[in-house]
């Protein structure tokens, strides 16, 4: 979040664009109080397997404080074909 710089976001989705948008027009509730957000990186993969497993993986590194300072800064968003 660019107000809230210690919020981070890690998601999955088929539409990267679209859920970036949402999330800055207040149409998810728990990430609205944190607007705006601005994209940082995100990940393409053919399989949704493959996405979730590394969604699960940053999200599990993004909860642990010593990495918090680090890594808690952006959203990433993590794509899939399927």
């Amino acid at each position: 979040s660019i107000s809230h710089p210690v919020q981070t976001d890690v998601g999955s989705t088929n539409d990267v664009a679209k859920r970036l948008t949402t999330h800055n027009s207040k149409g998810s509730p728990h990430n609205s109080k944190f607007t705006p957000w601005e994209l940082e990186c995100s990940f393409a993969f053919q399989e949704k397997s493959k996405a979730e497993k590394l969604k699960l993986t940053l999200s599990q590194d993004l909860e642990e404080p010593s990495r918090k300072s680090e890594f808690g800064r952006f959203p990433i968003a993590i794509e899939s074909a399927e």
